[in-house]
């Protein structure tokens, strides 16, 4: 069964209609459920027991959730230019967009990287960069998602800096306008 899975000969829904219909497949089936259950068992009781664990599952279950709105915003914004009629165009799409957004994640990890090397040159205390380190690069307010863009071969550098000091400056306008 499981060589059957990663091979990708059969799908989940058709090894456990097989399962469920087949009289010869009972005890295999029963047995299966019952591993299932161990599994279920330890993780619930590791959960219990360990509280880091629980706040790893969290943050984790939270960066999958703002990656997916990240996503689900990308579709939202392009109104249905990313879906098709034929499962390849689907395909083609649920990739497209996952290279977007894989690409926004990636420049808002560049500019904290800058971010974070200009406090750690600034002598920062530590408290402040260990704080810093958990922001994630997964959002997308400071991104136009509409618009004309020209993306012309003028093999010009994109200056990191520059963008940095702007949304710098950005933040300290909202921080002056909020007191």
């Amino acid at each position: 069964m499981l060589l059957s899975l990663l091979l990708q000969e059969n799908t989940q829904t058709i090894l456990m209609r097989k399962l469920s219909t087949h009289a010869r497949y009972v005890r295999l089936n029963a047995s299966l459920y019952e591993y299932n259950k161990i599994f279920k068992s330890t993780h619930v009781l590791n959960l219990i027991d360990n509280i880091k664990l629980r706040q790893a599952i969290r943050s984790a279950r939270n960066r999958t959730e703002s990656y997916h709105a990240l996503q689900g915003t990308i579709r939202q914004i392009y109104h249905g230019i990313f879906k098709g009629k034929r499962i390849v165009d689907n395909n083609v799409s649920a990739h497209a967009v996952r290279l977007l957004a894989n690409k926004i994640i990636s420049y808002n990890a560049t500019i904290l990287n800058i971010i974070y090397q200009k406090l750690i040159a600034a002598g920062v205390q530590k408290s402040v960069i260990d704080n810093f380190i958990r922001i994630s690069p997964v959002a997308w307010e400071h991104i136009s998602f509409t618009g004309r863009y020209n993306f012309t071969k003028d093999n010009s550098i994109v200056d990191l800096e520059k963008i940095v000091k702007l949304l710098e400056e950005k933040l300290r306008k909202n921080s002056k306008q909020k007191l």
